[in-house]
C-alpha cells in the first residue's frame, strides 16, 4: 500500500471512529434521561447497545493504531498529530478530524461520568428506601465482623406478656 493510499485510509479510519463515537454519545444521552426520568427499565438494553457500540469503537482505534505504525508513527495522540502534519494535501482534513474525535471523545468521558453519578445517586436512594423497609419491619439484619450476616433481633410480638 503507498503512503497517499494508508492516509486515505487513516481518514476513512477517522471519519469512521467519529460517527461511531456519535452513537455513543447518543446512547449516553439516552441512558441519562432514562436515569433522569427513573425509567430502569429500559437500562439494561441501552447497557447492552452500549457495550456492542464500544466493542465497535474499539475495533475502528484498533485499525488507526495499525495504520498509524505502518506509516510509522506511534498510536498515540502524539504520533496522530505527526502523522496529519505530514499527511500532504489530507493534512487539513485530518487535523480537524482528529480533533473533532478528541473533542467527542471528551465529551463521551464526561457525558459517562455524569451517567455514572446519577447511578450512584439512584442507588444510594434505593438502599435508604431498602434501610427504612426493613427497619419497619423489624428485619434490619447487620454484618458481623467476619462479613456474614446476623439474623435480626426477634422483637415480642404485641399482645405477649
Amino acid at each position: 500500500m503507498t503512503r497517499s493510499a494508508a492516509i486515505a485510509e487513516l481518514v476513512q479510519e477517522l471519519e469512521l471512529e467519529q460517527r461511531q463515537l456519535s452513537q455513543i454519545l447518543h446512547l449516553l444521552e439516552e441512558e441519562r434521561g432514562a436515569l433522569a426520568d427513573g425509567q430502569v427499565e429500559r437500562l439494561p438494553a441501552i447497557a447492552a447497545e452500549k457495550l456492542s457500540q464500544l466493542q465497535s469503537l474499539e475495533l475502528f482505534t484498533r485499525r488507526r493504531s495499525e495504520l498509524l505504525r505502518d506509516l510509522g508513527y506511534t498510536s498515540d495522540a502524539a504520533g496522530m498529530l505527526a502523522c496529519a502534519e505530514a499527511a500532504g494535501p489530507q493534512r487539513k482534513r485530518m487535523q480537524a478530524l482528529w480533533q473533532k474525535l478528541a473533542a467527542r471523545a471528551e465529551e463521551a468521558r464526561t457525558a459517562n461520568e455524569l451517567n455514572g453519578k446519577l447511578i450512584r445517586i439512584q442507588l444510594a436512594a434505593v438502599q435508604g428506601r431498602l434501610a427504612q423497609l426493613n427497619t419497619a419491619n423489624g428485619t434490619l439484619s447487620t454484618y458481623g465482623a467476619d462479613g456474614l450476616a446476623r439474623p435480626a433481633l426477634q422483637g415480642r410480638a404485641l399482645g405477649q406478656i
